[in-house]
């Protein structure tokens, strides 16, 4: 399994397109890889992660392991290690913090337990927990795990059955509709986010989280200007809150590799002198 840690330092991977649909101007692009395309899931360690993550790549999600987090007393109170390396489970927050995971499945207790406590070790539970609150969708293998989610405010899924199948059946079904969005652009196509994946006509590919998050701004007001101020804001600030430490020079690197990504699609996102970005769409 990929580390959470390097998701955004992937090159954009294509994807296939499915063929064009009869009615291809009113019809969105779609993507031929299963209903979780676009997603990373993280996976709590289990002795049977591999068999969920099978699961979950047949439905076209990415998977990043959670380090295995235990409590280790006589640590001046609760400490959290992974195999003794406490840097693993920070990184692994710091992941979840900036979003470059769309969900977590917990199959067990203490792994809720344990990387509530790596969040806390490193001053990161506030961000987490409003993380687990909006944009990365918290799973349960049983009510048992639940608990201690809904203990500190976060009310995660759980599966009917305590089963991986339906673990992976209740994120194939609900999933999509939260990372999903969109945008007519004219009369004949229609840009299609899911995640981390674009779709327009007939070119898909899948982006790294940054790339993703600065388009998915953009597509949430086209048409629009948006700063390179409010980029920073409404993007570095949720990801890792130094959005007012950056030059702005990072969005125009950002863009720039947004651009280069989307291939013959780049002309989508406008530069607007002076002012911003925008996406191109037809009024």
């Amino acid at each position: 399994m990929a580390s959470a840690e390097t998701l955004d330092q992937r090159p954009p991977t294509s994807l296939p397109a499915r063929p064009p649909h009869p009615d291809a101007s009113t019809t969105a692009a779609e993507f031929d890889g299963g209903p979780l395309t676009g997603s990373v899931v993280a996976i709590t360690a289990d002795r049977r992660r591999e068999e969920l993550a099978a699961r979950l790549h047949g439905l076209g999600a990415r998977t990043v392991e959670t380090p295995v987090v235990r409590l280790t007393p006589g640590d001046e109170g609760a400490s959290a290690r992974r195999a003794g390396d406490r840097a693993a489970a920070a990184r692994f927050v710091g992941a979840l913090v900036r979003r470059d995971v769309h969900a977590v499945t917990f199959t067990t207790a203490p792994g809720v337990t344990g990387l509530l406590e790596a969040a806390a070790v490193t001053g990161s539970l506030d961000v987490l927990l409003a993380a687990l609150r909006s944009d990365v969708l918290p799973v349960c293998l049983a009510p048992a795990c639940a608990r201690p989610l809904q203990a500190v405010g976060v009310e995660p899924l759980t599966a009917e059955r305590p089963r991986f199948p339906a673990l992976a059946d209740l994120l194939a079904a609900t999933l999509p509709q939260r990372i999903r969005h969109e945008v007519r652009l004219d009369a004949e196509r229609t840009l299609v986010l899911q995640g981390f994946s674009v779709a327009v006509g007939g070119h898909c590919v899948t982006l790294p989280p940054l790339p993703a998050a600065v388009l998915a701004e953009l597509a949430r007001r086209p048409g629009w200007v948006v700063s390179r101020s409010e980029l920073l804001r409404r993007v570095w600030d949720i990801r890792d809150g130094n959005g007012a430490h950056r030059d702005e020079h990072a969005v125009e690197a950002t863009v720039a590799r947004l651009r280069t990504a989307l291939g013959p699609a780049a002309g989508l996102v406008k530069t607007v002198t002076k002012r911003g970005y925008r996406l191109d769409i037809e009024p």
